[in-house]
């Protein structure tokens, strides 16, 4: 190679690295990456700096001031102070990259993944997803992915990181990992319950963000999980803070179990707690008789769905006593803790399984515009306990870990809660097609008892025998503090 061409080489290899440096700038804008954010502070307090000229005070404190430019040199000098924190920025990430892709065929190398041929799956691209998570693109190097899933826990050690999912593009051949350097939190607890409004509950967070239920977008809410992941502790900081937070919203608590865990709950104004099966088809007709007498009151009114109501002057100037009795005041919450009891109540009786299955399916499918929605619990997650036809109706799953693979399926439609840690509350949040993992917050027993005697000083005393309710928890395995 002779001198110019390799000056000229060498001309393009800095200018494909001073693209890739402003190509990660770019990137940083478009995921508003708050480092890029501070960067882009310290350049504006450099150019005041600058501008107010307080860099000459530096020059005369080291002695330097014949140093200081002027004409085109001082202004090459602003330019360059002013834009350096950003340059450093995206010379830092891409410094990263090139140390992770350095990294990856070591990491390959250790685990298995070298194929016959004696290569490498090839790294495409490594990018920010949200603030603490990130994104791998590989080939999948021959490798199906199953082999990927099977070699995750040492891909994780050798790597330093934690793999959320593993995903394949078939037709491309390409392997995406999702990943953070950061752990899951394994507890989360429930600060600031009163921040919670317009019948909104906290669902849990992930490495980056919390997340929020909101009725009035997703009506409907299956929760399952085996016994001692956490179910029944979630609706019971579902229903504490719903209630907290709105007072004339009424519940209706369906436990068939003989449980103490809706018992809380039972003493509170417009809170229902069923425990008898014959109970069960009154309470649900009853509601479907509600349900079709708001959707008279919101034609009425010539509204098409309860937010139009809760929106109106009407409603705004109502109290909360005046929100308990009128017929459009609250939203109306079913909870049945574990399905499967209800819809095998009439095992023997096919006519009384039929009315309760059509009762609940008749709730799902028109209970969205009225304002009354449906919570459902399981532990045992099979066709039989999950009515195939009302949980089409249920746009939203929170689900535990559920050791059956058969059991998940029935439940998210694959294997993943099979995957979960063994750890109190972690569950996925499955959204349509998108699918998190999330850590659920703690509420427990005693803090539910504190925060409702505080909003309901007068109307219910909570003097439950804790003692009591321990020893009765003892015995049923299924309630989770």
């Amino acid at each position: 190679m002779n001198n110019s061409s390799f000056k000229l080489d060498m001309i393009l290899k800095f200018l494909n690295e001073l693209l890739k440096i402003f190509i990660e700038i770019f990137n940083g804008f478009l995921r508003r990456d708050k480092k890029l954010y501070f960067s882009l502070w310290t350049s504006f307090i450099i150019g005041i700096f600058v501008l107010f000229e307080c860099d000459i005070y530096l020059f005369k404190k080291f002695q330097v001031l014949s140093l200081y430019p002027s004409g085109i040199f001082f202004k090459i000098y602003a330019h360059f102070l002013v834009w350096l924190p950003i340059l450093l920025f995206g010379i830092a990430v891409s410094f990263q990259k090139k140390r992770f892709h350095k990294s990856l065929i070591e990491v390959f190398d250790l685990v298995g993944l070298k194929n016959s041929l004696g290569s490498y799956p090839r790294f495409l691209l490594l990018e920010n997803l949200l603030e603490k998570t990130m994104i791998l693109k590989v080939t999948n190097g021959g490798f199906p992915l199953s082999d990927w899933e099977g070699k995750r826990n040492r891909l994780e050690a050798n790597m330093h990181i934690f793999i959320d999912e593993i995903k394949q593009i078939q037709e491309k051949g390409i392997i995406e990992i999702i990943f953070s350097y950061e752990p899951m939190p394994r507890k989360m607890s429930i600060d600031q319950m009163d921040r919670f409004n317009r019948y909104n509950f906290l669902l849990g967070r992930d490495r980056a963000r919390e997340y929020l239920y909101d009725f009035s977008k997703t009506p409907h809410l299956l929760i399952a999980g085996e016994t001692g992941g956490g179910k029944s502790a979630f609706m019971r900081q579902l229903i504490t803070t719903i209630k907290y937070n709105q007072p004339e919203s009424e519940f209706y608590l369906v436990d068939l179990k003989g449980g103490v865990e809706f018992s809380i709950f039972e003493k509170f104004p417009k809170t229902q707690v069923i425990m008898e099966p014959n109970g069960v088809i009154k309470c649900l007709n009853s509601i479907n008789g509600n349900l079709k007498e708001r959707a008279n009151a919101l034609k009425a009114r010539k509204l098409t769905k309860i937010e139009d109501f809760f929106d109106s002057i009407e409603y705004k100037k109502m109290s909360n006593e005046e929100r308990l009795s009128h017929i459009l005041g609250r939203r109306i919450f079913v909870v049945i803790d574990e399905c499967a009891e209800i819809f095998l109540i009439g095992k023997k009786n096919s006519s009384s399984t039929h009315e309760i299955r059509e009762a609940i399916s008749s709730i799902t499918r028109l209970g969205r515009f009225a304002g009354i929605h449906v919570i459902l619990g399981t532990q045992r997650p099979d066709r039989q306990a999950i009515d195939p036809q009302v949980k089409s109706n249920l746009p939203a799953t929170v689900c535990f870990r559920i050791h059956d693979h058969g059991g998940s399926l029935a439940v998210l439609g694959n294997g993943k809660a099979t995957k979960l840690p063994n750890i109190p509350g972690r569950a996925i949040l499955q959204l349509g097609s998108e699918e998190i993992e999330i850590q659920t917050p703690l509420l427990d027993f005693k803090e539910a008892i504190k925060a409702l005697d505080e909003k309901f000083p007068a109307k219910a005393s909570l003097n439950l025998d804790q003692k009591k309710y321990e020893e009765e928890k003892a015995i049923k395995s299924d309630i989770i503090i």
